[in-house]
C-alpha cells in the first residue's frame, strides 16, 4: 500500500508536469516512492523538532537534499511537488474531517491542508536552501564566463569546456576557483564597469597581483608594502590591485580590511568640541582608541597616519599593522608663488589605495582586494576644504581679502594650483579636471565604438569636476553592469 501511494504520487506528478521528466529519468522511482511515504510519516512525527540539527528528521532532509542535488533536480520543482502532495493527501484530509466532526475539537480539511502546506515550506527551505545557492552560483558563473569569453576571444569549445569544469567543481565543493587570467580580466572589467569612476580610460592597464594563496596576516601586510612599492615605484603611479583569498561558502565575512584606504589620517574630538585631524575618520579612530588597538602619538596632529586593520574569519580580534614610514608616501602642499603656504603644514597621501570594497566575479566574493588608481586634483582640494576647513588659514597665508566676493572660488583655484604643483614637483601622478574630463570622453567613444554603453553616475563625474568641464553637460545613464566593484 505504501509503495502504491508513492507510485501514484510520482505517476500523477510526472503526468501533470512533463517538463520534470528529464530530471527524474535517472532516478529510481521505486526507491523514491518508498522514500516519499517514509518522509511523510517522519514529517508528522518530527513536527516539533524540525529545526534541530541533531534529530533523525534533519538527517533525512539532508539526505533528500543531497539526492535531489545529485540528480540535478531544480528548485523550481519543489512547489510543484508540494502541490501534488496536497492533491495526494486531500482525500485523507477530508476523511479526517469526517471522523472528527462529532468530537469536541473537530479538524477541518482546510486547516489540515494549510498546516501541511506550512510544514512543507519549512521542510523544503532546509532541503533546497543549499541547492538555491548552487543554482545562483552556476547562473552567475555562466554570465561571467560568457563575458570573459568575449573579452578573451575564446572559442565556443573552450567556453563549453570551462563551464563544464566550473559546474563540476561547484557540484563537488559548493564553489569554484578562477584562474589568474580570469581574475585579471575580471578585475579590469570591474574597473571598466564602475559608474563612479571618471578615470576608466586606463582600465586595461591595471596590474592584478594574485595573492590568493597567502594564509597569514603577516603575509598579507607584507604584500600591502609590495603593492605600495609597485604603485609608486616609477615616475608615474601604476594602477594596481592585489587580490587575496575570496570569501568561502561557510563564511559570512571573508578576509577583509576595516581600513577604507591604506593611508588615512586620524580624527580626534577635542574637549572644546573641535576636531583635530580628519573628521571623516573620527568614528574609526574612536573605535581603535576605545579598544586599545592603537596608540596615537603623544602630540596629536592633523595628519597622524592610522594603522591598517585586518579582520580574519574565525578570529575575534582584528589584526593591526602600522605601515613603516618609507611606505607612507605623502605629498607636502606648497604653492608655486606663495612660500607661506608651505608653513601651513598641509599634506595628503600620494596614492588613493582603496581597501574596503568587494569585488564579485561570477558569484565569488573577493572582499580583500585593495586597488589604487591616481588622484584627480579636485578630490584632494575638496578633502582639504570640506573636511579640513583650510579656507581661513589659506586666505591669511596668501593675504587675501576675506570680504571679497567669490572668495571660496578664488581659494579653490589657489588650492588646486598648489595641489597640482606639489604632486608634480614631488614626482607623483595627478590629473587635473580638464585632463580627466577629456579622457573620459575618449573612453566613452571607445566603448561606443565597441558597441557598449558606458555606465556613469553624473554626481561622481560631471558633478565632481564642475560646470566648466566638458563632462558637465554630457547626458549619462547610471546602470549596473557585471562584473562590478561593490562599495
Amino acid at each position: 500500500v505504501r509503495a502504491s501511494i508513492g507510485e501514484n504520487f510520482y505517476r500523477e506528478l510526472l503526468t501533470n508536469n512533463p517538463r520534470l521528466l528529464d530530471y527524474f529519468v535517472k532516478a529510481d522511482v521505486d526507491s523514491l516512492s518508498l522514500h516519499i511515504v517514509a518522509l511523510l510519516d517522519l514529517l508528522v512525527k518530527s513536527v516539533e523538532s524540525i529545526g534541530s540539527w541533531g534529530n533523525r528528521f534533519r538527517s533525512v532532509l539532508d539526505h533528500l537534499g543531497e539526492m535531489h542535488r545529485r540528480l540535478g533536480i531544480p528548485t523550481f520543482s519543489f512547489p510543484i511537488v508540494g502541490g501534488q502532495l496536497l492533491l495526494l493527501l486531500q482525500p485523507h484530509f477530508d476523511e479526517e474531517e469526517t471522523l472528527t466532526a462529532e468530537e469536541e475539537v473537530p479538524v477541518s480539511a482546510e486547516d489540515l491542508e494549510e498546516a501541511f502546506a506550512t510544514l512543507y515550506l519549512e521542510v523544503m527551505s532546509i532541503v533546497y536552501h543549499p541547492m538555491i545557492q548552487e543554482e545562483k552560483l552556476v547562473k552567475d558563473a555562466e554570465e561571467f564566463f560568457n563575458t570573459v569569453a568575449i573579452e578573451l576571444k575564446w572559442s565556443p569549445d573552450k567556453l563549453s569546456k570551462r563551464l563544464l569544469e566550473v559546474k563540476l567543481e561547484i557540484s563537488n565543493t559548493g564553489t569554484y576557483s578562477h584562474s589568474s587570467e580570469e581574475l585579471e580580466i575580471g578585475a579590469r572589467l570591474c574597473w571598466r564597469n564602475s559608474a563612479k569612476c571618471i578615470g576608466r580610460i586606463a582600465w586595461n592597464t591595471l596590474e592584478v597581483r594574485d595573492c590568493r594563496h597567502l594564509e597569514t596576516p603577516a603575509e598579507v601586510f607584507e604584500e600591502v608594502k609590495e603593492h605600495l612599492r609597485i604603485a609608486t615605484g616609477g615616475t608615474n603611479i601604476q594602477s594596481v590591485m592585489t587580490v587575496f583569498k575570496p570569501k568561502s561558502i561557510a563564511e559570512t565575512w571573508g578576509l577583509k580590511f576595516w581600513s577604507s584606504q591604506f593611508v588615512r589620517y586620524a580624527g580626534y574630538k577635542n574637549e572644546d568640541g573641535t576636531i583635530t585631524g580628519d573628521p571623516g575618520n573620527l568614528e574609526f579612530t574612536d573605535y581603535l582608541l576605545e579598544r586599545e588597538l592603537w596608540k596615537p602619538p603623544e602630540k596629536k596632529t592633523d595628519f597622524d597616519v592610522l594603522p591598517l586593520v585586518l579582520k580574519v574569519p574565525g578570529v575575534r580580534k582584528p589584526y593591526v599593522y602600522q605601515l613603516p614610514q618609507e611606505f607612507v608616501h605623502e605629498v607636502h602642499i606648497e604653492h608655486p608663488t606663495c612660500p607661506a603656504i608651505k608653513d601651513l603644514g598641509l599634506r595628503w597621501a600620494s596614492v588613493p589605495a582603496i581597501s574596503d570594497f568587494n569585488m564579485n566575479l561570477g558569484g565569488i566574493d573577493y572582499q580583500c582586494c585593495p586597488f589604487n588608481g591616481w588622484f584627480v586634483s579636485i578630490e584632494v582640494v575638496r578633502n582639504l576644504m570640506e573636511r579640513y576647513k583650510v579656507q581661513d588659514r589659506w586666505a591669511d597665508a596668501m593675504g587675501l581679502d576675506k570680504t571679497q566676493k567669490m572668495l571660496d572660488m578664488r581659494l579653490q583655484h589657489e588650492i588646486q594650483t598648489a595641489v597640482l604643483h606639489s604632486f608634480e614637483d614631488q614626482g607623483f601622478t595627478m590629473v587635473d579636471p580638464e585632463q580627466v574630463g577629456s579622457s573620459f570622453f575618449v573612453h566613452c567613444k571607445r566603448e561606443r565604438d565597441q558597441g557598449r554603453e558606458c555606465p556613469a553616475q553624473w554626481s561622481w563625474i560631471g558633478g565632481l569636476v564642475g560646470p566648466t568641464n566638458v563632462t558637465w553637460h554630457k547626458e549619462m545613464r547610471d546602470f549596473k553592469v557585471l562584473p562590478q566593484y561593490e562599495y
